[in-house]
C-alpha cells in the first residue's frame, strides 16, 4: 500500500501555541496522526540576529520562501525576537501531541538558530551535549517519552551525530532531502534516515510555502501532492505548524481525503521503519 506522511518541525512559539492544535483538531477528525519534531529551547539567538544586521549584505542567499515576518505577524515576529520563549514552556500542547498518537520526535536542542548556524563546526562531544540536555528537556514534561526521530535545524548535521542518535537510542535520523526520489529511507552507518520527498530547493524549503511562493494555488497544490502520493511508495510533505497548520488545513484536510478516496494510508514516519 502506498503511503503520505505530514512532517511538521516545532521551532517557534507561534508553531506549537497556535498551530499544532489546529493539525492536532484536523488529525482527529480525520482519525489520522502527523510526524512532530520539536525544538525544546529557543526560536532565536540575539546576538547573532545582531551580527546579522551589521553585516553589509544580510540574506544573501534566498530561497524561494516567505519572510519570518509574513509567515508569523507583526506581533508574533516581535515576541519572537523579544523575548524568545522557550518551547518547553508550552507543556499542555507538548502532552497533546504525546496523547494524540501522533509521533514526537525532537528537532534540535537549546537554540535553533545557533544549531543552523554553527552545528555543522560543532564536536561530537559538544552534539552529544546538547542532544542529552534536549532529551532531559523533553523527558521532564513527558517522563514516559520514548525516543525515536530526530531531526536537525536547517538540515545541518553536525559531526558525530549518528553516533550520538544511535547511543541515545533513537529508531532513525530525519536529515535527508531526497527531492523528487521514490525511496524515502537509506541506511547510514548507525541508523536509518527517513527522507523528505515533497519540499522546495534550493534550501530545503518548506512544501506549501513554497508552493505559495512560486504562485501556486490550493487545486494545484492538491493536484501536485497527489500526483507524487500515487507514483511513490511512500510520500512524505514537510512543513511547520505556524504556517500550514495556520494558512493551510483546509488544504491539508483535502490531500487527505484525496488520500483516502485514493487508497493512500496516511502514515507517520516512524511507520514507515
Amino acid at each position: 500500500m502506498k503511503t503520505l506522511s505530514f512532517r511538521f518541525d516545532i521551532d517557534t512559539h507561534k508553531c506549537i501555541r497556535s498551530g499544532v492544535p489546529r493539525l492536532l483538531q484536523l488529525g482527529q477528525k480525520h482519525q489520522v496522526c502527523f510526524s512532530f519534531f520539536l525544538n525544546m529551547g529557543r526560536s532565536i539567538s540575539v546576538i547573532e540576529s545582531i551580527k546579522e544586521l551589521r553585516k553589509k549584505n544580510p540574506g544573501s542567499e534566498r530561497y524561494d520562501m516567505m519572510s519570518a515576518q509574513a509567515k508569523l505577524g507583526i506581533k508574533d515576529y516581535l515576541e519572537a525576537a523579544v523575548l524568545n520563549p522557550p518551547l518547553s514552556n508550552y507543556k499542555k500542547q507538548i502532552r497533546a501531541i504525546y496523547e494524540s498518537g501522533s509521533e514526537l520526535g525532537i528537532h534540535g536542542s537549546k537554540n535553533h538558530a545557533l544549531w543552523h548556524k554553527h552545528a555543522g563546526s560543532w564536536s561530537e562531544e559538544k552534539t552529544d551535549a546538547e542532544i542529552l540536555w534536549a532529551i532531559k528537556e523533553i523527558k521532564k514534561v513527558l517522563p514516559d517519552y520514548q525516543l525515536k526521530g530526530f531531526a536537525s535545524p536547517g538540515w545541518v548535521s553536525p559531526d558525530g551525530l549518528e553516533r550520538v542518535l544511535a547511543k541515545y537510542g533513537f529508531s532513525y535520523c530525519a536529515d535527508y532531502r531526497c527531492q523528487n526520489k521514490k525511496d524515502v529511507i537509506k541506511m547510514g552507518n548507525y541508523l536509518p534516515y527517513i527522507g523528505v520527498n515533497m519540499l522546495g530547493e534550493p534550501g530545503g524549503v518548506a512544501f506549501f510555502e513554497n508552493c505559495r511562493v512560486k504562485g501556486m494555488d490550493k487545486n494545484e497544490i492538491v493536484a501536485y501532492a497527489m500526483e507524487a502520493a500515487a507514483l511513490n511508495e511512500n510520500t512524505v510533505i514537510y512543513d511547520h505548524p505556524y504556517y500550514a497548520g495556520m494558512k493551510e488545513i483546509d488544504c491539508i484536510g483535502e490531500i487527505i481525503e484525496k488520500a483516502e478516496e485514493s487508497n493512500i494510508k496516511i502514515v507517520t514516519l516512524e511507520s514507515l521503519l
